[in-house]
């Protein structure tokens, strides 16, 4: 199951959105593991705030996190990077959008080390 997921995170590398500090593979694993009611604040400490969540009537959570606009300036029309998180039944769902080609590269390779393909 983790390695579907973590497959499926890596495939939405390159149709994201993206240009805020750095978002590893080893800290989305962080960020899978760690409880729900921290997952906050650990994302106000990588730079995103949260955009906005919603609850079903089924118990399933969906948050989406963007990069901290840090002046006017950087109100343009870049691409950002953004990371979605879907919760339901204890199982988490992770995706970083991002459009570096780089990163995509860096965390496939991470992935391969890590002998998650």
């Amino acid at each position: 199951m983790k390695r579907n997921l973590l497959i499926l995170i890596l495939l939405t590398f390159s149709f994201g959105k993206g240009n805020c500090q750095s978002f590893s593979v080893d800290e989305l694993l962080k960020l899978a593991n760690m409880p729900s009611a921290d997952i906050d604040h650990f994302m106000s400490k990588k730079g995103y705030i949260l955009s906005y969540s919603t609850m079903s009537d089924s118990g399933a959570i969906q948050a989406y996190f963007i990069e901290r606009i840090k002046s006017r300036k950087a109100l343009d029309t870049k691409p950002k990077r953004s990371i979605e998180i879907y919760i339901k039944d204890g199982t988490k769902h992770f995706t970083l959008h991002t459009p570096a080609l780089n990163e995509y590269l860096e965390g496939e390779k991470s992935l391969i080390k890590s002998h998650f393909f």
